[in-house]
């Protein structure tokens, strides 16, 4: 009587680490399925069928980072930041070309008489500003500075969205891990 009640205690607490189990891989599958956008099921059965039992214990790290790079919406953001530092920069560099200005234009000449006279004028004017030397030069490195705050930001995200995938995949392969060993444990349990 004292052996099966002792199985029976083991036996309860290997339930108990299992239900506890099944809650952390709901949870880090859950996690993944918001880091990832995916509703759960789609992480569940579509993304790591191979980390069920029986399969590879390898997940498709690289495939989900893609996906997250895809989909998250502040990296696509620090992703449009950057495409506006290089333009902004591009245009700032353009400040250092001279224009060149293609004008007409039609004048009337008045006369002491009441006479008009009509005359088309037209040239092309090169502009180029001298004095504006300075502010051009600060413009230019103004803007490679917004260039490199965009892609130290984007760097930043893509390296924190990685290290928050890389967490949520550790956290499912553990659970998954003690799910299959406290599987192990219970049917051990049951048979003693």
């Amino acid at each position: 009587r004292v052996e099966q009640l002792r199985a029976s205690a083991a036996l309860g607490a290997a339930e108990a680490d299992r239900v506890s189990a099944v809650a952390r891989l709901e949870f880090a599958e859950m996690s993944l399925a918001r880091l990832t956008g995916l509703d759960r099921a789609g992480v569940q059965a579509d993304r790591l069928d191979q980390l069920r039992p029986g399969g590879s214990r390898e997940p498709p790290r690289d495939s989900l980072l893609a996906l997250l790079r895809q989909r998250n919406p502040k990296l696509q953001a620090a992703a449009s930041r950057i495409a506006a530092a290089h333009a902004a920069h591009s245009a700032a560099r353009g400040a250092w070309f001279p224009s060149l200005r293609v004008e007409g234009k039609l004048v009337t000449y008045g006369a002491a008489d009441y006479s008009a006279t009509t005359e088309w004028q037209t040239g092309v004017r090169l502009y180029y500003p001298i004095y504006s030397i300075g502010g051009r030069s600060a413009s230019v490195k103004r803007t490679e500075a917004m260039v490199g705050e965009a892609e130290g930001t984007y760097r930043e995200l893509d390296q924190a969205i990685a290290a928050q995938l890389d967490e949520a995949l550790a956290r499912l392969t553990e659970a998954r891990g003690q799910v299959d060993a406290l599987a192990a444990a219970v049917t051990q349990w049951e048979e003693v």
